[in-house]
């Protein structure tokens, strides 16, 4: 009885043995035969391991000048519009347009921000509330007008602007501070109280 189960599982042995060799020798078959139809650039070599190479060289100062003329803090950071020029301010007839001076009172710029670009002062403005048909951003050079107060002074903390005479000096507005967290009180401390000598103990001590 053993001797003929020996024979049986030898016998099975024996056939897996062979489907496990027709299956190896069936997969190299099928490798070889897809790396004959595969499509191969024998002419160019493929650096697969190459990197891109990245231009890292110093650029001139002029190709910053759409970086610099984004300001940080400026709603969307656009560039506040140019300055109209002398010949858009001109009419038809050729002579210019003076433009009406507001008074101080309602003078609603505030200074953002002061900078400097190619020795040349910048000031940049805003106004706290939006109007519709208004600019509500600005950038202004030394003896240019911003509602007719001429700029002819830009300080680091400051610009100084003059209208008729009369001069108006308008500060950075500083940061809003932040907030913070509210401080948690320490809790009062608890007196202990003191122990009361007990007068029947010292008596029967005595």
């Amino acid at each position: 009885m053993n001797s003929r189960l020996i024979k049986l599982l030898a016998k099975a042995c024996a056939i897996l043995v062979v489907v496990i060799i027709a299956e190896r020798q069936y997969a190299q078959y099928v490798k070889d035969q897809l790396f004959k139809h595969w499509p191969t650039n024998t002419g160019q070599k493929q650096n697969i391991g190459e990197l891109p190479k990245i231009d890292l060289t110093r650029k001139p100062e002029e190709s910053y000048v759409e970086l610099i003329n984004r300001p940080l803090f400026i709603e969307g950071r656009r560039p506040a519009p140019e300055p109209e020029s002398e010949n858009a301010a001109t009419g038809a007839d050729g002579g210019a347009e003076d433009q009406v001076a507001v008074p101080i009172e309602d003078f609603d710029w505030e200074l953002d921000g002061v900078y400097l670009h190619q020795d040349t002062a910048m000031a940049l403005f805003s106004r706290p509330k939006k109007t519709t048909g208004q600019a509500s951003h600005a950038k202004k050079l030394i003896n240019e007008s911003i509602d007719g107060w001429k700029l002819i002074a830009i300080e680091p903390d400051k610009v100084v602007l003059e209208q008729g005479g009369k001069q108006h000096e308008l500060l950075l507005r500083k940061p809003k501070p932040t907030k913070l967290p509210p401080q948690v009180k320490p809790a009062p401390k608890q007196n202990t109280p003191t122990a009361t000598p007990n007068p029947f103990l010292q008596k029967s001590i005595k």
